[in-house]
Formats: structure tokens, sequence, C-alpha cells
């Protein structure tokens, strides 16, 4: 959590403390896990070598004890692996390794891993100096923004619950409560919102 909220000093402690004692307890997983946060924390905090370092302790163990990474942790190695690339300037690395991770997501059905997959396979294009062709809307859309709206000259497609404004569920739910509070308290500026 801390590496998700930008605290790479103390991720990088606690992953170091992680790693000493799954090398004291002999548990591989510990110390597979422990070192690739570590190298993410290295990572955030602008030091590509550190985290590099932290890879090579998993390569360098595994390969001494005959063991592979394991396949639920691979995706999220080799996402590291490409932003270490990237954080290089190792473009064709980072593309090499964004597709061995697109590929590992799609085999799993990890749609978060294939979505980051595709950001650093985009990050090496425009930094080799591609650009996006004129006229194409950007990928990177609001979730509410890619459903399709209601329009005489389109099919209707209703947005999911989930897609609907907060006060649209809430003011929905409240349309439905049995007696005459039914309705009340809603908030009447929202109903204009509803289907």
């Amino acid at each position: 959590m801390c590496t998700e909220a930008f605290a790479f000093a103390p991720a990088a402690e606690i992953c170091r403390d992680a790693v000493a004692r799954g090398k004291d307890a002999g548990h591989g997983l510990s110390q597979t896990l422990g070192s690739i946060l570590l190298a993410v924390a290295r990572l955030g905090s602008g030091e590509p070598a550190a985290a590099e370092r932290a890879l090579r302790e998993i390569d360098t163990r595994l390969a001494r004890d005959g063991f592979a990474v394991e396949w639920q942790i691979r995706p999220r190695l080799e996402l590291v692996r490409a932003e270490i690339a990237l954080a290089h300037g190792a473009l064709d690395d980072a593309r090499a390794r964004s597709e061995v991770l697109l590929e590992l997501a799609a085999t799993s059905g990890d749609r978060a891993h294939l979505a980051l997959g595709r950001r650093v396979r985009a990050l090496a294009a425009l930094r080799a100096g591609a650009r996006r062709p004129p006229g194409t809307v950007p990928r990177a859309l609001p979730c509410c923004a890619a459903w399709p709206t209601r329009s005489a000259a389109t099919r209707s497609f209703a947005r999911p619950s989930w897609a609907r404004p907060p006060c649209a569920r809430s003011s929905s739910a409240a349309r439905r409560l049995p007696g005459p509070q039914a309705g009340a308290g809603a908030d009447t500026r929202c109903q204009r919102l509803l289907p």
C-alpha cells in the first residue's frame, strides 16, 4: 500500500525487512514478493539501478535453487522489468517486456495487467517519437464517457446502474421505497438524470 500511496521510503524499508525475514525463514515467496516490491519502491524513488539490483537478486536465487517465478507473480515482475527498461531508456526492451506482460495477462484474463501492459507499450512508442493519428480519440476516457448516449439517431443503450451519477442512484432507490415516504428527501434536481 505504501507504493500505491507514493510513500517509497517506508515501502523500501518494509520490503527490505520482508526479504530479510524470508531469507531467515527460508521462504522463497516472501523473498520474491519483497524483492519485486522493493524494486517498485526504488523505481518510484528514482533509483532504477537499485530496482534492477533487487530483481537481480530474484533471478540469482531462483537460478541457484532451480525454481521459476510463480505464475501469479510473473505479470507484476514483467511490469516492473518493463518500467525499469523505460527508466533506462531501453525502449526496445520495454516493448518486448510489455508484449510478454500482455501475453501473460491475456492468458490469465487479468484486465488490470492488460491495461498496464498497453500503457507501457504506448509510453515506449511515445518516447520513440510515435504520434497519435489526427482525429483519433484518446483511449483514456472516464468510464462513463465510453457508454453510448441516448439519441434518436443512434441505437439506445442504457447505462448500467454503477455508471449513473450517485445522486441518480440514490434518488432512484428513494422512489422505490414503500409507503408515503417514497421519494421523501430525494434531490429533485437529479430526477432529470434518470433514464
